[in-house]
């Protein structure tokens, strides 16, 4: 008797489980809140402020999308070391490079600020 009880127990509590599983799921396919603020925590002392110096992640996470880069290793094949797609410039013009390869000539999107001002 005693062992029914618990079985009994267990089947209640696993249907009312799955039945606030259910609603939740239900409740958070509603619309989609754009924008706020998104406050995360790394457990990591930043040595310093200076992202181009430093490469730990404590660093890496909370500065990186202050900076932009020329060029980028594309996310959806990161382990290529050829593979890069544009991130300031909207597209290489020479695709194979001059001088061998050793020089390539970008067009830079429009309204792009460097750090000293200029556009």
């Amino acid at each position: 008797m005693k062992r029914f009880r618990i079985a009994g127990m267990m089947a209640v509590g696993l249907t009312v489980s799955i039945i606030f599983i259910m609603v939740g799921s239900l409740h958070a396919g509603g619309h989609i809140k754009r924008g706020g603020t998104l406050n995360y925590i790394f457990g990591s002392k930043i040595p310093s402020y200076d992202l181009h110096r430093e490469t730990t992640f404590g660093v890496i996470h909370p500065f990186s999308p202050y900076y932009s880069l020329l060029i980028r290793v594309n996310p959806d094949n990161p382990s290529s070391p050829t593979d890069f797609v544009c991130d300031v410039c909207e597209g290489i013009v020479d695709a194979a490079g001059e001088d061998g390869g050793k020089k390539y000539t970008f067009k830079i999107r429009r309204g792009i600020e460097f750090h000293d001002g200029t556009l």
